[in-house]
């Protein structure tokens, strides 16, 4: 009797999209709670504090269901072919192309346990969609869906790695499956391909420095060290299963929920991104998605990422623009993104130039922002450009309070013309047109209309006896 159910609901749940079913026992899990015991101590687990607790009882099934006796594993695949990528865009990793996966298979287990119910009615069920203290990794492993590779992701066979898992404990005994003892043998192909070095030896991760947790899990900085290899990684990250052998000549996911015409597919446009005004209009855009765990703050904190990596100038205004209204410039440094002839003055073409307290090459647009607040440091800021064929430099002076106003009009006049007696004004928000030079003094809520101005007011100068960057 019992094999026959186990072949109805086999059965059944490939009938609902599950292309992979296992059964194995709910009892612990041994060495599996054993290893997350030193990864949670480790300290591996970053900003995942849900990971550290109960963490033992995640490797024993038994103790989420009274009288539970099996396991159901079950894997779904989300497998859909990548898209080229432009210039303008951020990539997606490809488990948030569609719909969030946990409401969609979370239905499908509801349909599994009223089916299961019917054949059995004294039975009861338990599930899980990535959402309890289970793991469903070792679970499935041990139910012969797959093995765990060097990358810490179960690899199926025939579906590879982009699975989704699901699990149903119940307490219906059912014949166990064998467990899945292959492995990936001599291949390093993930650990060599990770750019945070993430995978700190086979079978082992440092969440912490993984960049999907960097871009959906972690709501603080991005470390700085870290923030060049995130790349053009917006939400997610698969390069570690993109160079992985069993993940080649995949079908496509039978879910159409999954597929990237149901979410926001594979790419999303840096400038949607950031110009996202506020957490209702984030919500709005991406309801239904992966996409919301990020939260609005953490998408535009990964946009401003990848347009510094992309090198991408026209985001600039977008950027600054954002300035004092959310926490997506936590820790982050504009540094890479060039402010492109376009974004001046018709009159104005951006050259290249030396500073002059540095003296080291810079044509960036630099706002650094920490916490939603400017530097609180005093820092120079400045752009050399052409306008009517002479040379002249634009230069941003900040400080953060009424204090330090004193002292970096001072330094800023020093700095210019090796003198503190220039004549200035009382506002901090003038523009100053002094000879070949133009200079902001901001607090630190400069928004995206003190640009804006500047650059509308930025107009042809007077020929400079001596230029300040040479001709490009």
């Amino acid at each position: 009797m019992s094999s026959e159910l186990k072949r109805d609901i086999i059965a059944y749940a490939q009938s609902l999209g599950f292309g992979k079913v296992g059964f194995t026992s709910a009892e612990r899990l041994p060495v599996s709670e054993t290893a997350l015991g030193a990864w949670v101590k480790a300290g591996f687990a970053g900003e995942m504090k849900y990971m550290e607790r109960e963490w033992q009882s995640r490797a024993r099934p038994e103790d989420r269901l009274a009288g539970a006796k099996s396991v159901i594993s079950l894997a779904a695949s989300y497998y859909n072919d990548a898209s080229p990528l432009s210039s303008q865009e951020g990539r997606i990793a490809r488990y948030a192309w569609g719909k969030d996966y946990h409401k969609i298979l979370e239905k499908r287990l509801d349909a599994l346990v009223r089916y299961i119910e019917a054949l059995a009615p004294e039975v009861r069920c338990k599930t899980y969609v990535d959402t309890g203290p289970l793991l469903e990794r070792a679970v499935a492993q041990k139910a012969g869906l797959g093995f765990i590779g060097k990358n810490t992701m179960l690899i199926t066979r025939g579906l590879g790695s982009y699975v989704f898992l699901a699990s149903v404990i119940t307490t219906l005994e059912l014949p166990a499956d064998g467990p899945d003892t292959r492995n990936c043998g001599t291949c390093t192909l993930c650990i060599d391909a990770c750019p945070t070095q993430a995978i700190t030896e086979p079978y082992h991760l440092d969440a912490r420095r993984c960049i999907a947790y960097l871009t959906i899990e972690s709501k603080e900085e991005t470390p700085v060290e870290l923030r060049p290899k995130v790349g053009e990684w917006l939400f997610g990250c698969d390069i570690c299963q993109e160079v992985c052998p069993h993940n080649t000549r995949l079908p496509t996911t039978p879910i159409t929920e999954f597929q990237p015409a149901a979410g926001v597919g594979p790419t999303l446009p840096l400038a949607e991104v950031l110009a996202l005004k506020s957490d209702a209009e984030f919500t709005a855009r991406f309801a239904g998605t992966p996409l919301k765990r990020a939260q609005r703050s953490g998408l535009q904190r990964n946009a401003c990422l990848v347009a510094g990596n992309k090198k991408r100038s026209g985001l600039a205004m977008l950027m600054i623009g954002m300035l004092g209204t959310t926490t997506a410039f936590a820790g982050v440094n504009i540094d890479d993104v060039l402010l492109a002839p376009k974004d001046l003055s018709p009159q104005c073409q951006l050259i290249s130039g030396s500073h002059p307290a540095r003296n080291d090459v810079q044509v960036f647009y630099d706002h650094g922002v920490h916490n939603d607040l400017l530097p609180v440091v005093f820092n120079t800021r400045f752009q050399s450009f052409r306008c009517n064929k002479e040379k002249g430099t634009l230069y941003y002076f900040e400080y953060h309070d009424n204090a330090q106003r004193e002292q970096v009009e001072r330094f800023a006049r020093s700095t210019l013309w090796g003198s503190d007696t220039q004549a200035n004004s009382s506002h901090p928000e003038t523009i100053f047109h002094w000879d070949r030079f133009l200079m902001i003094l901001s607090f630190k809520d400069m928004q995206k209309e003190l640009l804006a101005s500047l650059l509308k007011k930025l107009k042809p100068l007077e020929p400079s006896k001596s230029p300040t960057a040479s001709t490009p």
